[in-house]
């Protein structure tokens, strides 16, 4: 009998010591897991904070647009607007857009094209940011119904019926320096925004960073540039989407 009772004790010795250092084990990975938790989490809000200190610093040292001068000749028919700019832009409607055999050729006004009735407005801006331009490049939005060329395209564009809604001035903009630029209208076609900007000026940096730069032309009106991937900037540029959108207009 005793050696029973001695067994008995052993084994419950034995129980509560494989209790004991079964909770020692759970509270040590447990105190290992939480502090692991905790250091991750402490980890994240760092990178987070320092991702939001870096995306502040970009944003303050973006490219930035300001119209310094501003002219404007809309009711000056036969203005002498062959006076050159760094930029050249015509504006106008398009007429009907057809597609035919996936092919999508846009119909324009032939007599909006006669440059002795056209009218214009010079803009000259400064790079006033804090980062040098590789390229700018204006942009129409309205892409539905409104075209944008260079002036030295508009006839060719007549006559084949492109699409065109942008073009591109390939020159480094330092901080601190200007260019002018130019935009043709036809008198009787004076396109502009209805609540929106009607077109954009996109900007390329140095650091292969792209914005966006709402200009509410023909008037003196300019917004904050703000800045977009390159996949929105091909998108702004290239005519793909509205082709796309012409062969199916469901998607407008």
């Amino acid at each position: 009998m005793i050696g029973t009772r001695w067994i008995k004790k052993i084994i419950y010795g034995i129980n509560n010591m494989t209790n004991e250092l079964m909770n020692a084990i759970v509270s040590a990975i447990t105190g290992a897991v939480a502090g692991g938790m905790v250091n991750l989490l402490l980890d994240k809000r760092k990178e987070n904070l320092e991702d939001i200190k870096e995306k502040k610093k970009i944003y303050e040292d973006r490219p930035e647009l300001q119209i310094i001068e501003y002219k404007e000749y809309i009711k000056c028919s036969a203005y002498k607007f062959k006076k050159e700019c760094d930029i050249n832009l015509f504006m106008t409607k398009m007429g009907k857009v057809s597609v035919e055999n996936d092919i999508v050729t846009a119909h324009y006004n032939k007599d909006y094209f006669n440059e002795e009735e056209w009218c214009c407005v010079i803009y000259e801006f400064k790079n006033a940011g804090k980062t040098d331009i590789r390229c700018v490049s204006p942009v129409c939005t309205y892409k539905k119904d409104t075209m944008l060329c260079d002036v030295s395209n508009a006839k060719m564009i007549l006559e084949y019926g492109w699409l065109s809604y942008s073009t591109m001035f390939d020159r480094k903009i330092r901080v601190g320096e200007s260019f002018t630029t130019k935009i043709c209208y036809h008198k009787d076609c004076i396109v502009s925004g209805m609540m929106s900007s009607i077109m954009f000026m996109c900007l390329e940096d140095c650091n292969n960073r792209f914005w966006n730069q709402p200009l509410f032309a023909p008037n003196n009106k300019i917004y904050d540039s703000y800045e977009i991937t390159y996949k929105e900037y091909k998108d702004e540029y290239l005519p793909d989407s509205a082709i796309e959108c012409f062969k199916k207009p469901w998607l407008w």
